[in-house]
């Protein structure tokens, strides 16, 4: 084992005290991972190459750590950024592994080649020592879609277990992905009853599901030779998306969240069947909240990425396409102003998978870009907008990152093409800041129901507060007033019948909002 200087040591310590885990230190050599696998036990622990740049020598660094949250960790030398490595080593992925036997005492081992990778680790369990040894490395090919090794160490008779690290060359350093799934392979000898699954062959190979809905998936393992049986029949179930669906070890799926994934079931080699699950809310269970949805400006990519980069208020049009695809595809039904009103008095029911789109503050995006969007999936929305910003005329789109609002022009026309997207009120003059807090808190009661009052005689019957909130008095000249509804904001509630009707909650969504945290405020059960 290599030493070190105090000084060496002294680093070295303190760097394991902050990484945490059991760490060991040794020299780059071929075995290196059996030595310290040996020497910390034979627990079920992740076991990841990392390498660090300690003073005088550039140690390898094997890292156990049990946390399936941490399956990996790299830390780079010298003043690299380790997130950045990280995100290389975790595209080090071996997709798609499984293993056959070739007639003259051979072993092939197939996998589907990562883009990333220059090298791939062979690795083969070893009965003697518990571990899995390294047997050889290959290079990447590129041109191919398919890698191969064919390992003729074998005997016939025997049952070998095979796994891959897919390696990559960063600056000198040697990364290691995740290792892959464990595959075996039996060599049938002549006159063997058993043999490696040539098939897995399923019943059903696609499910509609609704969330919460349960389905037994039937699969058989097969040899495809008469009289043989499948050596192991064990089978190893696992989901894409676990947010979507997940699958017990019995092969049980059950659906968790609206959207699609695949389930997969692989026999001791690798063979597999694919599943295809696409899982949707129940159009017949009667909805008990309603999310209301509350967009505001939304901008070109360009424009997002250029001036809005951290700005949570302004949202690329990218992601909105995506938001409201995955509404349409998954079968989300867009409701009014006027279906929402009824629906909380008790008029009318609304299927579970309904949802209202609004948007505040009347950017003329909303005109040029947002309501192509909405149109072209026959959706419903209703946007907010301030009056004295209302002009008469709107400007033509030029792409820039100005503020510019829609005017009336465009707002009869769309009423008039396209009624489903709808206009209402969001204050008349009432959205700016006086003496660093909203203009409604500096505001009379006379003064915000005279603001009112503008509204409801140019046609609005809806009002959406200015920065979603209001105070007192503010509430109650609602409430005097001929608006049928007002709607606030809050960041974690949904709409309810027991809800003040001038107080309605709506929830955001910001220009920093991944797809997945999307799905999760939309879904309503």
């Amino acid at each position: 084992m290599r030493t070190y200087s105090a000084e060496g040591r002294e680093k070295e310590e303190k760097w394991r005290r902050r990484r945490g885990g059991v760490m060991k230190i040794m020299r780059t050599e071929k075995n290196t991972g059996e030595k310290i696998r040996k020497a910390i036990g034979k627990r079920a622990v992740a076991v990841v190459l990392a390498t660090l740049l300690i003073p005088g020598a550039v140690s390898v660094i094997w890292a156990e750590n049990t946390d399936p949250a941490s399956s990996y960790m790299a830390v780079a030398s010298s003043e690299k950024s380790s997130d950045a490595v990280r995100k290389a080593v975790s595209r080090l992925r071996v997709h798609e592994f499984r293993g056959g036997t070739e007639k003259k005492k051979a072993v092939v081992l197939k996998w589907k080649r990562n883009d990333e990778a220059d090298a791939y680790s062979i690795q083969r369990y070893s009965r003697r020592t518990g571990l899995y040894r390294e047997i050889a490395e290959i290079t990447a090919k590129f041109g191919t879609s398919t890698c191969r090794y064919v390992d003729r160490g074998v005997k016939k008779g025997r049952y070998y277990r095979y796994r891959i690290r897919a390696r990559k060359n960063v600056d000198g350093n040697e990364l290691y992905g995740k290792t892959s799934r464990s595959i075996g392979v039996y060599l049938a000898p002549s006159g063997s009853k058993k043999n490696n699954v040539s098939r897995v062959a399923t019943k059903k190979k696609s499910y509609r599901l609704v969330t919460g809905a349960t389905v037994k998936s039937v699969v058989a393992l097969k040899t495809g030779r008469a009289g043989q049986k499948p050596y192991k029949m064990t089978k190893n179930w696992y989901s894409s998306d676990e947010s979507i669906a997940v699958v017990s070890a019995k092969g049980r799926i059950r659906a968790k969240d609206q959207g699609e994934c695949y389930i997969y079931c692989a026999a001791h080699n690798g063979k597999r069947a694919k599943i295809h699950v696409m899982v949707g809310m129940d159009p017949k269970q009667k909805i008990r909240t309603v999310p209301i949805l509350t967009f505001h400006r939304i901008v070109p990519d360009e424009i997002k990425n250029r001036y809005y980069a951290d700005n949570q208020w302004v949202a690329s049009l990218s992601d909105f396409r995506k938001q409201i695809r995955y509404l349409h595809d998954n079968g989300f039904e867009t409701i009014s102003a006027d279906q929402f009103r009824k629906w909380y008095r008790g008029d009318i029911e609304l299927p579970q998978n309904s949802v209202m789109l609004t948007m505040d503050d009347g950017f003329y995006e909303g005109y040029y870009l947002v309501y192509p969007v909405i149109r072209k999936y026959k959706m419903k929305m209703t946007s907010f907008l301030v009056g004295t910003r209302t002009q008469e005329t709107t400007e033509p789109y030029d792409g820039s990152a100005r503020e510019r609002f829609i005017g009336w022009d465009k707002i009869r026309e769309v009423r008039e093409e396209y009624p489903q997207f709808e206009f209402q009120a969001h204050s008349w003059d009432l959205h700016h800041y006086e003496n660093g807090r909203g203009a409604v808190y500096s505001r009379s009661y006379d003064e915000l129901a005279e603001d009112l009052k503008k509204c409801t005689d140019a046609g609005y019957d809806y009002i959406a507060y200015p920065y979603g909130f209001a105070p007192e008095n503010y509430l109650q000249a609602a409430r005097h007033s001929e608006m049928k509804m007002a709607f606030g904001f809050d960041r974690h509630v949904y709409a309810r019948r027991i809800d003040d009707p001038y107080n309605i909650r709506r929830l955001k969504v910001n220009g920093f909002m991944t797809m997945k945290k999307f799905r999760k405020l939309v879904r309503n059960y």
